[in-house]
């Protein structure tokens, strides 16, 4: 990704709204995600994953929207969905739970604001509460 990591109390404000469901998550867990808080911006057209890209973090997208795509065989695109504010990328979801590479292609469709650096781990100790762990899943599997 070629991404410009910011930190900014106004950003936060807004990740926060986009995901009305964040406030929500227990106190430590809140706590975790808010102090290792990143936020960084795409350009149009700036690639997010290539297809077989390892995925390391989930997209929150906050502002803009980015596109997900599979290249056919012939060269034509195929559009598989698009990612606006409030919503997160299931395929790097998946890929993360999974651990496999992302199978298509995903870009900037405008300028994006995300927050890709929050990744979710759902084992123990790290969230010990099944709500909790259950909760973040629902919001980044959230298309």
């Amino acid at each position: 990704m070629d991404m410009h990591p910011m930190p900014d109390e106004a950003l936060t404000r807004r990740w926060l709204a986009a995901f009305p469901d964040l406030p929500e998550l227990e106190p430590e867990h809140r706590g975790e995600m808010l102090g290792s808080i990143r936020f960084n911006r795409l350009n149009e057209g700036d690639i997010a994953y290539r297809q077989g890209q390892h995925c390391h973090a989930y997209l929150m997208c906050i502002a803009g929207r980015t596109r997900v795509f599979k290249t056919s065989e012939s060269g034509r695109e195929i559009l598989l969905y698009q990612v606006g504010p409030g919503e997160t990328c299931v395929l790097t979801t998946s890929c993360l739970m999974a651990g496999s590479p992302f199978p298509a292609e995903s870009t900037a469709e405008t300028d994006a604001l995300l927050r890709p650096r929050y990744s979710i781990g759902c084992s123990p100790p790290r969230y010990r509460s099944a709500n909790s762990c259950s909760r973040i899943t629902g919001i980044c599997s959230r298309a």
